[in-house]
C-alpha cells in the first residue's frame, strides 16, 4: 500500500529527527517492500501489476509528502 508505506517512512522521519537523527537513510525496496516471494513462487503478473502500481516514483505526490516532511524537520534523506 503506496499511501501506507508512505506515512510509515514520514513517521520515522520524525521519530528519528525527534531522537536527534541528523542522517536517515532507507533500504532499497522499502516502500513499497521487497517481494520475497516471487522467488519462491514465480511471477504472479497479477502481484506484480499491484506491486509495481504501489512503487514510489520520485516524481510523485508521494515523494513530494516526504520531500516536504524532511524539509520541516531539517534532516538530511
Amino acid at each position: 500500500n503506496l499511501q501506507a508505506g508512505v506515512s510509515k517512512v514520514i513517521s520515522l522521519i520524525q521519530q528519528a529527527a525527534s531522537n536527534g537523527a541528523q542522517l536517515i537513510g532507507f533500504p532499497e525496496s522499502f516502500i513499497p517492500g521487497f517481494p520475497m516471494g516471487i522467488w519462491a513462487q514465480g511471477f504472479d503478473t497479477t502481484f506484480l501489476a499491484e506491486f509495481q502500481k504501489n512503487c514510489l516514483s520520485v516524481q510523485s505526490e508521494e515523494y513530494k509528502r516526504i520531500r516536504v516532511a524532511i524539509k520541516n524537520i531539517g534532516t538530511i534523506w
